[in-house]
């Protein structure tokens, strides 16, 4: 069995809480999140970056998850950092989360 992909969590969207909502999510479907946070700017659109796999493996497997499009994940390699993928949640995260973000919209 593969082990969980570890993951960092920014809030690029502005949303109070939505980082930690998405946590919550993922941990629940046996990801490793790592830490949560604000990402630097603000984002219309949610982006996964891969961090370790020159192929993407582990950010397309969380689009998946995710429901998320595959145009939106990126490779940005850093063999020192302790995660496998950063994913900043933006605007359009209800788009792929409606269900379990409902309350904080």
């Amino acid at each position: 069995m593969d082990s969980p992909i570890r993951i960092e969590i920014l809030n690029g969207c502005g949303v109070a809480g939505v980082a930690g909502r998405v946590r919550v999510y993922l941990r629940e479907r046996g990801y490793d999140v790592l830490s949560t946070g604000n990402a630097k700017g603000h984002f219309e659109k949610t982006l996964i970056i891969e961090r370790k796999s020159s192929r993407n493996s582990n950010a397309r497997r969380l689009a998946r998850t995710l429901k998320c499009d595959e145009q939106f994940v990126t490779r940005f390699l850093d063999s020192l950092s302790s995660v496998s993928v950063t994913l900043i949640v933006g605007d359009d995260y209800t788009n792929y989360l409606p269900d379990s973000l409902e309350a904080i919209q």
